[in-house]
């Protein structure tokens, strides 16, 4: 098998793991809802749709107590799971992600901490459950009523302008740029509020919105806000506007940038198969004029 076809193949199986791990956060979600009243996991709540935050205080030892998260912190909401569930912190990396690993807790109990330190430990994004009134007199809900095309969690936001650019309709190549990177722009594996999981190659895969005028068109499961294609009142981070609105978060820009981490298997890319390519050229041309210089001189 060629590099480029075992890279193929494990991006497949990665693909396929990367589809059991949140096909476990949403069994976690069901279970952390059947334990509170139907609730889904929400850390502590501005209550204004104020602009979310992620990845603060990730020590505390409790995630309600003075010290502990930041309001409105989408992180916060997802470690609940963590921390309640007895889930892996393993379930929360996404396999196709290099420069990922999963957290050792700081080598503490899963209830004595309260958040991801950053997203070198967080492969994934969650729906921001931190509505405004106006989105909840809107429609608006977080637990586990929701309807099975409501994306409760996916593959890291990209959160790039791109995401808030593209519309249903744009070519493949521009859609790249607004898909997760978890799977180098080819689309994103998307956890739905009835446990199922779907691989979409474009972000627009949440639920049938029907506007006045135009045609109807999957909300975009990256952004915030009604519309697309640099609409008003849509953004990358912010608040979910009605019951149609979920709005995946952290993005791939938030929170301290991974540091190298060499114990992950090397996934092969395009530019991982180029890089091989010129070193094989340059250590052919290397040897081959060491032959030259070394090779006798004719009598």
């Amino acid at each position: 098998m060629t590099a480029v076809g075992a890279g193929r193949a494990r991006e497949q199986a990665d693909r396929v793991k990367c589809s059991s791990n949140l096909r476990q956060i949403g069994q976690g979600m069901m279970m952390y809802a059947a334990g509170n009243q139907g609730a889904l996991p929400r850390a502590v709540f501005e209550g204004t749709g104020a602009t979310p935050t992620a990845y603060t205080s990730p020590t505390a030892p409790n995630p309600f107590q003075p010290g502990g998260p930041g309001p409105n912190d989408v992180t916060a909401a997802m470690f609940l799971l963590l921390r309640t569930q007895d889930m892996s912190s393993f379930v929360f990396v996404c396999p196709s992600v290099r420069d990922q690993e999963a957290w050792d807790l700081g080598g503490k109990p899963q209830n004595q901490v309260s958040n991801f330190p950053g997203r070198q430990y967080l492969g994934y994004s969650f729906a921001n459950p931190y509505a405004s009134p106006a989105a909840v007199a809107a429609g608006f809900k977080w637990d586990n009523t929701l309807t099975s095309d409501f994306a409760v969690a996916g593959d890291m936001n990209p959160g790039s302008s791109a995401v808030v650019f593209v519309n249903p309709l744009s070519p493949r190549r521009q859609m790249q740029t607004a898909n997760s990177m978890n799977h180098n722009g080819d689309g994103q594996n998307v956890l739905y509020a009835d446990g199922h999981v779907e691989f979409h190659n474009t972000p627009f895969c949440g639920m049938l919105r029907t506007p006045a005028a135009g045609q109807p068109y999957r909300d975009n499961v990256y952004t915030y806000g009604v519309g697309y294609g640099g609409a008003a009142g849509v953004g990358v981070r912010g608040s979910p506007v009605d019951g149609l609105d979920s709005e995946l978060l952290p993005t791939a820009l938030d929170g301290p940038a991974p540091t190298a981490n060499l114990n992950r298997p090397f996934t092969w890319t395009m530019g991982g198969v180029a890089a091989a390519v010129i070193t094989c050229i340059a250590l052919t041309v290397r040897l081959a004029l060491r032959r030259t210089r070394t090779a006798p001189v004719p009598q």
